[in-house]
């Protein structure tokens, strides 16, 4: 049997505890631990090609949050090169062969350049035996490897489908000595191994019955208001801030001693705004329950620096269908919302009216297919416009 509780308990506001400030461990990526690999490794066979895509699967961001992307490769390169004399005299040639490889895709950019000198060779009259050399086979690279960390650039890595690395081969051979009256031809034949790992984390469990959220500036504070519904006496809550969207310090601690079990709690705590601090600040809840578990809230994110404009949030991301977004000031105007493919193509419009609230919420009303969209609100009143990556399953 299913029991609903309607009732609610009004008056349980926050009781905190002044304690030192605490880092939560966070899933971090700055050496690859301790978040989680999945790794994917695709092999090049030898190639005379200039430019080969090296593709690799899509993190599926359903599992949970993406740290970083670390890119291993390993690449080797044997050059071969003929030389003829086109001069109507016997020359005295001295060459310089330059191979360049570059590895490219969002978030990497990998450079490396060989050199060979060959000569001075004497290169016969055109058209008479010795006209001619050939240079090689030489090994310009034997299994160089690169070990590179994105961990900046990932979104074009999430969702479905593939995601392309380039790989790039280019060069030439220059005269050191002799002029110029040469013509030559190249063959490099390149191969390696080229592996990808993505490192996350398990999504954080969020706490089903921490509700309505908020996060508000207001003059020099930020004001934060939950509600918590089936609330439990035992209960316990953490104020948690970020500076960069990943590391958590403890603020407070909240509990409310007089709660009636099942009851609809409302909680408030107020953050005094650091004026040495700058940029945006990242708030969230960390309940802790009798048994010991443990689950946050959604974070809600505050940009103190705007002043005049709202900053805004977007979850979840990824969407399915229901869209909400934070916004964190009261908002009392009209928005256009808009959804916008990679291409700037509109497939979806819609107009809203945000009266004294923070949030507005928003459906997918047309079938989107999988990918990275951008969301727009436009400020009917304000003509402020906010634009966000929307990642759809």
């Amino acid at each position: 049997m299913k029991h609903y509780y309607t009732f609610l308990q009004v008056a349980a506001f926050l009781v905190a505890t002044c304690i030192p400030p605490e880092i939560i461990a966070q899933c971090d990526c700055e050496d690859g631990t301790p978040a989680t690999p999945v790794s994917y490794t695709v092999r090049m066979d030898s190639s005379t090609l200039d430019k080969v895509i090296i593709s690799f699967p899509k993190f599926d961001p359903s599992i949970g949050t993406l740290s970083c992307i670390v890119l291993k490769d390993t690449t080797s390169g044997v050059s071969t090169t003929h030389v003829r004399n086109l001069a109507p005299q016997d020359i005295r040639y001295r060459f310089r062969l330059t191979v360049s490889t570059s590895i490219t895709g969002p978030g990497f950019g990998i450079s490396e350049a060989y050199d060979q000198y060959y000569g001075p060779d004497t290169l016969r009259t055109y058209g008479t035996p010795g006209d001619s050399i050939t240079y090689g086979p030489d090994t310009m690279f034997n299994s160089v490897t690169h070990t590179t960390v994105n961990n900046s650039n990932l979104t074009p890595y999430m969702g479905t489908g593939t995601v392309g690395l380039e790989f790039e081969i280019g060069g030439g051979l220059t005269s050191l000595q002799g002029g110029l009256n040469f013509n030559n031809q190249i063959r490099t034949y390149t191969w390696g191994v080229f592996n990808l790992t993505y490192y996350w984390c398990p999504a954080s469990i969020l706490a089903r019955n921490i509700t309505h959220f908020t996060a508000i500036k207001k003059d020099n504070q930020v004001l934060l208001n939950w509600e918590v519904n089936n609330e439990e006496a035992a209960n316990t809550y953490e104020i948690l801030i970020s500076y960069d969207g990943r590391h958590f310090v403890r603020l407070s601690q909240a509990a409310n001693p007089y709660i009636t079990a099942g009851a609809t709690a409302k909680y408030q705590y107020q953050y005094l705004l650091n004026q040495a601090v700058a940029g945006k600040l990242y708030f969230r809840i960390r309940q802790k329950d009798a048994a010991g578990h443990v689950s946050y809230s959604p974070i809600r994110v505050v940009n103190p620096d705007e002043q005049g404009q709202a900053s805004v949030v977007i979850y979840p991301n990824p969407v399915k269908r229901n869209i909400s977004l934070q916004f964190d000031k009261v908002l009392n105007s009209r928005f256009a919302l808009e959804v916008i493919s990679a291409g700037g193509q509109l497939l979806q419009q819609q107009e809203v009216r945000a009266y004294n609230t923070s949030l507005i919420q928003f459906e997918l009303t047309r079938p989107v297919p999988p990918g990275i969209y951008y969301l727009r609100a436009r400020d009917l009143g304000s003509h402020q416009q906010y634009l966000h990556k929307l990642l759809v399953q």
